[in-house]
């Protein structure tokens, strides 16, 4: 049986925003944006998590460019990693925060230069209806 994938809106500082597939377990953490061709501008994946750690996260598998931004608990972005590349090597190199984070959103590579995200700015979560 497959589970219906939770979405939800990622909206920045400078009221930009993405729709986020929501990976709030295990399993769909682990998969994240593995295989994916392609993610658009407004495309996104939102991790989240129960206990706010230094969360580290690999492009193994992953098809293209990834921007990488952890939230503390308060929504806060606490680190960023722009344009992490694809991993055609193993092991794959970590990416891992200099923070403890709740959340963590994946972006389409160069999407946080684009639009101005920045260390410390707010973000708002909000489920889609």
């Amino acid at each position: 049986m497959t589970t219906a994938v939770q979405t939800a809106y990622v909206i920045f500082q400078d009221g930009e925003w993405v729709t986020a597939d929501v990976a709030d377990t295990d399993e769909a953490r682990a998969r994240g944006l593995m295989f994916r061709a392609a993610l658009a501008e407004h495309e996104g994946m939102l991790f989240t998590f129960a206990v706010p750690r230094r969360y580290g996260f690999w492009m193994k598998r992953v098809r293209m460019p990834l921007d990488i931004v952890w939230l503390d608990e308060r929504r806060r972005i606490v680190w960023i990693v722009e344009s992490a590349p694809p991993c055609e090597a193993d092991p794959c190199p970590m990416y891992l925060p200099g923070a403890k984070a709740s959340f963590v959103v994946e972006l389409a590579g160069g999407y946080v230069a684009r639009h101005g995200v920045a260390l410390g700015d707010t973000v708002t979560i909000s489920q889609l209806p």
